[in-house]
């Protein structure tokens, strides 16, 4: 419930009939913390085939050469193919360059 984000601190201590004290007591738990971060790990994994899916739907079907190149760059960065060492002078010569 904490980690959708949708309801409060004081609706979820109702919800599971506890008090807000204990309810942050357990908030503050490392072992609360690491499974909070263990479960925001296995969220993300679980979304990485649709993040990619529709970043290569950008790359195919963007609506605009910057939007592609932008998708481009990402899924070179990604693979180790493209450095991230540039300037924005430099960045914005190399978008020019690859759009025309």
């Amino acid at each position: 419930m904490l980690f959708e984000d949708e309801k409060t601190n004081s609706e979820i201590a109702k919800m599971l009939h506890i008090g807000e004290t204990t309810f942050y007591k357990w908030k503050n738990n490392p072992k609360f913390i690491k499974a909070q971060h263990e479960y925001a790990v296995y969220q993300f994994d679980s979304a990485l085939p649709l993040a990619v899916k529709t970043l290569i739907e950008i790359l195919k079907y963007g609506k605009s050469d910057k939007v592609r190149l932008q998708a481009a760059q990402i899924i070179f960065k990604r693979a180790g193919l493209f450095s991230d060492n540039g300037n924005p002078e430099l960045d914005k010569a190399k978008q020019r360059k690859a759009i025309a």
